[in-house]
């Protein structure tokens, strides 16, 4: 069998912005097995806090990063503020090519309840043409989309689509900072999993 693609993507915010997890002071690694119409493929979440210290210590867990999210709060101003800096930490640290997504979390709730109006969105120069989403991680709406914008970008195929994404096989795993060896035997358990053949989606809580 050959070896399923795994893929790096950094997700990054001002601490206390969710996505899967609230960003608080914590490394979380979330991995999770996808089958999409070209083939299988584990993504390898890396959700960053900004309160982690500084960009130099953010610096070691960027690295070898394939593409990257910036979340940010639809009814909290600062964390929109906050993009064009992740950007240009993102891009210093990593590449000028990257592949970046902006997501405004809480696309749930209404106007009254928003401090961004996203139809009047504007980026720097450095940051024109970006791919944004709202996302909602409380109702799920738009989850899925920026990872398969990610692999659109990463893979030779244009028209992939996922058709099976599910947790059954991925787990999340909480790292202290210092600790990245225990990633690798993570690594290596779902390399196993890799091997084993796929469960009926109705086995599945989606």
């Amino acid at each position: 069998m050959s070896k399923v693609q795994t893929f790096k993507v950094t997700l990054v915010g001002d601490a206390g912005v969710v996505f899967f997890f609230e960003l608080t002071a914590t490394l979380y690694v979330l991995i999770s097995f996808y089958r999409q119409n070209h083939g299988q493929i584990f993504l390898e979440i890396w959700e960053i806090p900004g309160s982690l210290d500084t960009p130099e210590t953010r610096a070691g867990f960027l690295q070898q990063s394939d593409a990257a999210i910036i979340m940010f709060d639809l009814t909290c101003k600062t964390t929109f503020d906050s993009v064009i800096a992740w950007h240009q930490e993102l891009i210093s640290t990593i590449s000028p090519t990257l592949p970046i997504v902006v997501c405004g979390n809480k696309a749930d709730k209404d106007e009254k309840s928003r401090e961004i109006d996203t139809g009047t969105l504007e980026w720097p120069s450095q940051m024109q043409g970006i791919q944004y989403y709202n996302i909602s991680a409380k109702t799920t709406l738009n989850l899925e989309a920026p990872f398969l914008w990610i692999l659109r970008q990463l893979l030779p195929e244009p028209t992939v689509e996922f058709v099976f994404a599910h947790d059954c096989i991925g787990r999340m795993w909480e790292m202290n900072t210092s600790d990245l060896e225990s990633l690798q035997k993570y690594r290596k358990e779902m390399e196993a999993v890799a091997a084993m053949p796929l469960p009926d989606e109705d086995e599945c809580d989606l």
